[in-house]
């Protein structure tokens, strides 16, 4: 009877995932990949030859998969004698393209570094971008919404895992569900991001969450930046001061030295931030907004950890950076505390990896992510091939260059849940007792033999 309302309670919470989704996606007004009817085209109609620059900064899988995603994607749309692409990589330490980028047609920007540096041509040139979990964040432009136009002459598809799937695959992989932990480091707007979207589905589910934040080194690098130019605004008063000396006296002089030497302990809950996913404002900017967060604290401590509503564990305490707990510290609290810890996809804390999977082995707690390039570290992966996010922004190429669609008015593409696949860790699948039905997929199996684009239903060549 138990297991019967267990599995009652898991079709509930997926049916929730379900109409939670509908309801977010299912009013679209820009037009979208999906909408467009591929299967009436004819390649015999296209004229002359189409070039299209290739900017890259991403290495790896996520480069070659998705290349070939992207130019399988123009070989069944407009054929390989209508096309023509030249490549280019790129670093932060690239200083400009090449000049034979203004002769293209259309760059295909593939990651951040990449778009950036692809902007300056965008006036002149369309650019469809992919590599980018948030466009708006990364453009800097005035919209919340991931996937809406980001109304300048650059389009794309987005990295951002399908969050329903990722959701199912938490309440799949554990047993008995009773709390997720959502570790991120406070400088990751997309780690916090992706963890926003789940604590929505989670809240409708009625599932109890709680952020844990930890310091990767880029927090610590920002730290430090931060550190440089507070002390150059402190010299910059002191000198001021100094020229200022018949306005000061012992007692204030005293007062100064004192609060120099007093750390200045800082409760991370106390002040009241609005959630970035909601798009409120309050007394700092929202994630991924225009303007600079400006606030007393380091940028790196405006958003404090949150807590989902239902929250009802008692703990020892809160741990957090801020109160200068250290991240085992952080992570001891959050496996005490939660039945699993969800790791966000392109994490800055995948340099912490070490330690996460410390604290989750010792306390039996599984580690869940969307990121392939940990999976073999967690319980089970929600993994998306590359070549899905390459043949999307092929597409999005067909589109602008044959459809002549601005790119401006045209929505960000995700990818559809269909292309996800469902991975397991073998060896931590023992530990645990766990044994998986099969719409799993051994992970280092998988990575080694599946074939890129095999989830991908390519365009009917038939039809065309």
């Amino acid at each position: 009877m138990i297991k019967k309302l267990r599995n009652f309670k898991k079709v509930y919470i997926v049916l929730m995932i379900f109409l939670l989704t509908f309801s977010v996606t299912g009013c679209k007004k820009n037009k979208r990949n999906s909408d467009v009817n591929y299967n009436n085209i004819n390649k015999n109609h296209i004229k002359g030859s189409y070039t299209v620059y290739v900017i890259n900064s991403e290495k790896g899988l996520m480069k070659k998969n998705l290349l070939k995603g992207y130019k399988d994607a123009l070989t069944d749309l407009f054929g390989k004698k209508h096309f023509k692409l030249k490549f280019f990589d790129v670093d932060e330490n690239s200083s400009s393209l090449p000049d034979s980028v203004k002769k293209s047609n259309l760059i295909l920007a593939n990651g951040k570094i990449a778009l950036e540096k692809s902007v300056n041509h965008s006036s002149q040139i369309p650019v469809v971008a992919t590599g980018i979990l948030n466009f708006q964040s990364v453009l800097k432009t005035e919209n919340t919404g991931l996937l809406n136009p980001t109304g300048i002459n650059i389009t794309g598809t987005s990295t951002i895992s399908p969050m329903s799937n990722v959701m199912s695959l938490i309440i799949e992989s554990v047993s008995d569900l009773k709390s997720v932990g959502l570790l991120y480091s406070p400088e990751d707007d997309n780690a916090i991001y992706q963890n926003e979207v789940l604590e929505s589905f989670m809240n409708s589910a009625g599932i109890r969450w709680k952020e844990y934040e930890l310091a990767s080194t880029k927090t610590t690098e920002d730290k430090n930046s931060d550190s440089n130019g507070e002390n150059a605004n402190k010299k910059n008063v002191d000198n001021k001061n100094n020229n200022e000396k018949s306005l000061t006296n012992k007692s204030t002089d005293d007062v100064t030295q004192n609060d120099e030497n007093t750390a200045v302990v800082i409760d991370p809950i106390t002040p009241t931030l609005q959630s970035s996913f909601s798009r409120s404002f309050n007394s700092i900017d929202n994630i991924g907004e225009k303007s600079l967060i400006e606030t007393p604290f380091s940028p790196t401590s405006a958003r404090a950890p949150k807590i989902s509503k239902n929250w009802d564990i008692q703990s020892a305490g809160n741990p957090s950076i801020l109160e200068g707990a250290t991240n085992e510290d952080v992570l001891n609290c959050a496996v005490s505390e939660c039945s699993v810890l969800f790791i966000p996809s392109g994490s800055n804390i995948k340099d912490q990896l070490n330690l996460i999977t410390k604290a989750s082995d010792n306390a039996a707690i599984p580690t869940i992510t969307n990121d392939s390039l940990i999976s073999d570290k967690t319980f089970t992966c929600l993994y998306t091939d590359p070549y899905a996010f390459g043949y999307s922004a092929g597409k999005q190429t067909y589109r602008i260059l044959i459809k002549k669609e601005k790119a401006k008015d045209m929505a960000i593409e995700s990818i559809p849940p269909s292309v996800t696949v469902k991975l397991y860790n073998k060896s931590l699948s023992k530990k645990y007792n766990r044994v998986f039905p099969k719409s799993f997929f051994e992970v280092n199996s998988y990575l080694k033999e599946s074939v890129p684009g095999v989830t991908v239903k390519r365009i009917n060549k038939k039809k065309i």
